[in-house]
């Protein structure tokens, strides 16, 4: 019974975790974005925002393997503000 009870206390957790807490990997990125799309984490404006740096992070060889999508909005947040800085 306890084992029992300890599976649905897993799954009830693993069901409603948030998708922007996954890490991001190139393996992956197709199914989490799915995800947070479907869960509707992100405004339209944070979902272009996420986007466009992820193929700036592409491009640019920047080092996005690890992090989680929250910090990699938080990294997008922060580079956009640097461009409207240097304007």
């Amino acid at each position: 019974m306890k084992k029992i009870s300890l599976c649905l206390s897993v799954l009830t957790i693993i069901s409603c975790s948030n998708p922007m807490d996954r890490k991001y990997s190139d393996a992956t990125m197709e199914q989490d974005l799915k995800a947070i799309g479907k869960e509707q984490k992100l405004n339209d404006d944070e979902a272009k925002l996420m986007a466009a740096y992820l193929i700036l992070g592409k491009i640019q060889h920047k080092p996005l393997e690890g992090k989680t999508y929250t910090q990699i909005l938080e990294d997008a947040k922060k580079y956009r503000e640097d461009q409207i800085d240097r304007n």
